[in-house]
This record gives structure tokens, C-alpha cells and sequence, in this order.
């Protein structure tokens, strides 16, 4: 498998032509609009999402879209508003939380993959 990021904005004008290349989403972003975009593009191109995220000294991960599964849009109808949310610069973030929730990401990938093998 490879591992390729993007560097570039995400948009709604440019989520297709930038994820339709890939067998596996992963959402790393920081900010609602992105994590939704990357939903609605995931279920767009019928691809797995897997979306992880950090505050203070939590994390949250999840694989959307997968086998029948939900979505994002499925389990959250509505985007929270950029207000509502708790940046990391003003909530603050613990590295290792990042980090854990970052190898549990990679850890579902390479099981998408079928490089971990059977769950």
C-alpha cells in the first residue's frame, strides 16, 4: 500500500478530483466543514472514511461508509457550527492522544487494506 498526503485546501469545487484517486479516506482534518466534505466525497465515490480526531486529553475515531455502514452525514445529520467546536489552540491538545488516535487511524487503514489480516 501507499501512503500519499495531500497538500492542498480541500473544497467542495475539488473533493472529487482529489480523493477519487484513493481506495481509503482518511480524515486528519481540524475543522468541521473539511470532515464533511470528506464525508459527502467518501459517499460520492463509494469509499471508506476513516476519521479520527483529538481534544485536551480525548480522541474519537471512526470508520464511515464501510460494508452498508453510515456515514458521518448518517450518525450526525447536521455540521456542527465552527463556533461549537473546541480548537486545539484553545482547548489545547495532549500529543499522545493525537498520537494514539493517529495509530488506531493507520491500524484500520492497513486492516482495510487487508495487511493486518482477519480482525
Amino acid at each position: 500500500a501507499v501512503v500519499e498526503p495531500i497538500q492542498a485546501r480541500l473544497t467542495e469545487e475539488n473533493a472529487v478530483e482529489v480523493c477519487s484517486g484513493y481506495d481509503v479516506l482518511v480524515d486528519c482534518t481540524d475543522n468541521p466543514q473539511s470532515r464533511y466534505i470528506l464525508n459527502d466525497t467518501a459517499v460520492k465515490l463509494g469509499k471508506v472514511l476513516v476519521a479520527g480526531s483529538a481534544v485536551r486529553w480525548a480522541g474519537q475515531l471512526a470508520v464511515y461508509n464501510f460494508a452498508g455502514g453510515p456515514c458521518l452525514r448518517c450518525v450526525f445529520p447536521v455540521a456542527p457550527s465552527v463556533d461549537a467546536c473546541q480548537a486545539c489552540d484553545m482547548a489545547g491538545v495532549a500529543g499522545p492522544a493525537v498520537g494514539v488516535i493517529a495509530s488506531l487511524q493507520a491500524l484500520e487503514v492497513m486492516k482495510l487494506a487487508g495487511v493486518a489480516g482477519p480482525a
